[in-house]
């Protein structure tokens, strides 16, 4: 198991950027994936959000248009932390980056975490702005090359 104190940059992914990266292997999403399997970076994950993932990626709607099996993610497992959003559903996000002190929440819905990222001091970013500031496609093709 990791010990998240030596760990510098930990990342939670929101739902949609797994499902985004499992639909199509060109955008930043499936970057963030990648560099989780190539140890560039870390993913946290809790119980809640892992049972989310679990239950989105199973649907059929979803299976029938991925290009891969959803078994490649490396997690770290934490418990919970609520309420301190408007939306219950984005709880478990929250709770995974406040447990697993992660650097930032990767997510297109950057909105439905504040003011309560800000309070815990946890970044919001958009999977291609991660993706640019740690060079991730760089650092993929000398790994591939």
């Amino acid at each position: 198991m990791l010990n998240i104190q030596q760990q510098s940059k930990i990342y939670v992914l929101d739902t949609n950027i797994i499902t985004a990266a499992l639909r199509s292997r060109l955008g930043a999403s499936f970057l963030l994936l990648q560099s989780i399997r190539h140890d560039l970076i870390t993913g946290c994950i809790s119980p809640a959000l892992f049972f989310e993932y679990a239950d989105v990626l199973q649907r059929d709607t979803q299976l029938e248009k991925f290009w891969t099996d959803p078994d490649e993610i490396n997690i770290i497992i934490f418990y919970t932390w609520r309420p301190q959003l408007k939306d219950p559903n984005d709880e478990m996000v929250l709770d995974c980056a406040i447990n697993g002190k992660a650097q930032a929440i990767v997510t297109f819905n950057q909105k439905d975490f504040l003011p309560a990222a800000n309070h815990f001091q946890i970044q919001l970013l958009q999977p291609n702005q991660l993706v640019k500031n740690l060079n991730l496609k760089q650092k993929l093709e000398d790994l591939t090359s």
